[in-house]
C-alpha cells in the first residue's frame, strides 16, 4: 500500500484564480485554482458534489501513484468521448511557479474494474494489476471520480457487448460445427479400426481352431503309434524269451508276463484315450470312432498272431534242441567207451523217435508247416524229416527277424509323429495359444 502524502496547499504559493473559464493544460508555468482544483472554492472550503460532467472532470489536482513509482503531484482529465483518463505531472519551484510535466493517458478499454476506498481510487486492468491510484481530497471528490469512471466503464463495456453479440454468436456456432465434425471424422476412424481389429481376431480364432483340431489328430495318432508299440514291445519280449537272449530288466523273475503287460497297459490306453478326447472337442467323434475301432481290432488280431507264432517258435525251440542233443551223440565216438554195443544201438532210435514225434507235434497246428511224410500218412511219427523241422525254424527266424524290422519302422513313425508334435507345440506357443493338455513322452 502507498502511503498517502499530505494534502497540498497550492493557494499560499499562488495568487487568487482569475475570472472566467480554467487554463488548459500546458507545459509553461501557469497559476493554479484552489487548494482542491476547479470545483473547490478559493478559500478552501469544498464546494457540493455535482453530476459529473466535462467541466467538474477536467484540470483536478491530485496526487497519482503508478506501479513501481512514488506518489506524485498531477493535474487529472477525464475525456468521456474518447474514454481516456490523462495525468499530467505538476511541479512547484521556489518562487511559487507551477511548471507542467509530461502527460499520461490511460485507456478505458485497458481498464478491468475500478476500487473505491478510504480516499483512494484504484484503476486495475484485466488481469488485476493496478494501473494508478488517485489519492483525493476529501469523500465528495472520491464519489464523484467514481461514479464517473463507473458510469464510463459500464457505457463502453454495454456498446462493446451489443456490438460484438452477433458475431461472437456466430463464432462460437463455427467453432462448435468445426468441432462436431472433427468428432465425426474421429468416430469413423476408430469404427473402422475396429472393424478391422475384429477381421483380424476372426482369422485368427479360425487358425486357432485349425490348429487344435490338427493337435487333437495328431495326439490320437500318437496314442494308436503308443499302442501298436506296446504290443509290439510285449511280442519282442516274447520273442527273446523264447529264443533265450537275456532281458534287460535283469532276468524272468522281475519282468511281468504278456498277460500283466496288457492289463497294466489297459488303464494307461483308456487314460489316453480320455486325454485324446478332451484335447479333441474340436473335431468330429462320429469319424473317429470308427477308425479307432478298426485300429483296435487290427491290433488285437496281429497281438493274437504274434502268439500264435511264438507259441510254435517255442515248440520248434525245443525239438531244435533235441536235434542238436542227437547230432552231438551221433558223432560221439562208440558206444563202447561208456556202455555195452547193444544198449549204445538202441538208445539212439529210441531218443530221435522221441525227438522227432515232439517235432511233429510242435509243426501240426499250421497247415503251412504241415508236411506229409515219405511213405504216406499212415507212417509212424519215426519217419518224420528232421530237415522239415530245420526248415519250419529258419521260416520262423524270418518272421521274426521281419516283426523286429516292423517294430523298427514302427519306432522310427512314432519318433517322426513326436517331432511333428513338438513342431505343432512350438507354432501354438508362437501364436499365443496355451497348450494345458500336454501328453507325457
Amino acid at each position: 500500500s502507498l502511503t498517502r502524502r499530505p494534502k497540498l496547499r497550492l493557494s499560499q504559493a499562488c495568487p487568487p484564480p482569475p475570472r472566467g473559464p480554467p487554463p488548459l493544460a500546458s507545459s509553461r508555468p501557469c497559476t493554479m485554482p484552489g487548494p482542491g482544483g476547479p470545483n473547490m472554492a478559493s478559500g478552501g472550503a469544498p464546494a457540493p458534489a455535482a453530476a459529473p460532467d466535462d467541466d467538474t472532470l477536467k484540470e483536478q489536482v491530485l496526487v497519482a501513484a503508478f506501479p513501481n513509482e512514488s506518489p506524485e503531484v498531477h493535474v487529472a482529465s477525464l475525456d468521456t468521448q474518447l474514454g481516456k483518463l490523462t495525468l499530467q505531472e505538476a511541479s512547484v519551484h521556489g518562487r511559487g511557479e507551477v511548471s507542467m510535466g509530461p502527460n499520461r493517458c490511460i485507456e478505458m478499454a485497458d481498464v478491468g474494474t475500478m476500487d473505491s476506498e478510504d480516499g483512494v481510487v484504484a484503476l486495475l486492468g484485466h488481469d488485476g494489476s493496478i494501473l494508478v491510484q488517485l489519492h483525493m481530497e476529501n469523500s465528495e471528490d472520491q464519489q464523484l471520480w467514481a461514479s464517473a469512471i463507473r458510469a464510463l466503464l459500464s457505457s463502453r463495456s454495454g456498446a462493446g457487448n451489443s456490438a460484438a453479440g452477433p458475431e461472437g454468436e456466430e463464432d462460437e456456432v463455427c467453432m462448435l460445427q468445426a468441432r462436431s465434425q472433427q468428432l465425426q471424422n474421429r468416430i469413423g476412424i476408430l469404427e473402422g479400426l475396429g472393424k478391422r481389429r475384429d477381421l483380424h481376431l476372426q482369422k485368427m480364432q479360425k487358425r486357432v481352431d485349425g490348429a487344435m483340431r490338427m493337435l487333437a489328430a495328431v495326439k490320437d495318432m500318437c496314442a494308436q503309434q503308443r499302442r501298436v508299440l506296446d504290443a509290439q514291445k510285449v511280442a519282442i519280449a516274447e520273442l527273446r524269451d523264447e529264443s533265450g537272449e537275456p532281458m534287460e530288466d535283469g532276468g524272468e523273475g522281475g519282468r511281468p508276463t504278456a498277460v500283466e503287460r496288457s492289463t497294466q497297459a489297459e488303464p494307461e490306453e483308456e487314460a489316453e484315450e480320455v486325454a485324446s478326447e478332451d484335447a479333441g472337442q474340436g473335431a468330429e467323434p462320429d469319424a473317429r470312432d470308427p477308425v479307432e475301432a478298426m485300429a483296435e481290432e487290427e491290433i488285437a488280431a496281429k497281438t493274437r498272431q504274434m502268439l500264435e507264432l511264438l507259441q510254435q517258435a517255442d515248440d520248434m525251440q525245443k525239438a531244435l534242441h533235441a536235434l542238436q542233443s542227437l547230432q552231438s551223440e551221433a558223432e560221439a565216438p562208440s558206444a563202447a567207451q561208456s556202455a555195452p554195443a547193444g544198449t549204445a544201438r538202441a538208445a539212439p532210435p529210441v531218443s530221435a523217435s522221441a525227438t522227432l514225434q515232439a517235432a511233429a507235434q510242435a509243426t501240426a497246428p499250421t497247415a503251412t508247416s504241415a508236411t506229409a511224410p515219405a511213405d504216406g500218412a499212415s507212417e509212424d511219427s519215426e519217419e518224420v524229416d528232421p530237415e522239415v523241422v530245420l526248415q519250419r525254424l529258419q521260416q520262423l527266424q524270418a518272421e521274426k527277424q521281419r516283426y523286429e524290422g516292423m517294430v523298427r519302422d514302427s519306432q522310427q513313425e512314432h519318433e517322426d509323429l513326436l517331432k511333428r508334435l513338438s513342431d505343432m507345440r512350438s507354432l501354438m506357443a508362437s501364436l499365443g495359444i496355451p497348450d494345458d493338455g500336454q501328453d507325457d513322452d
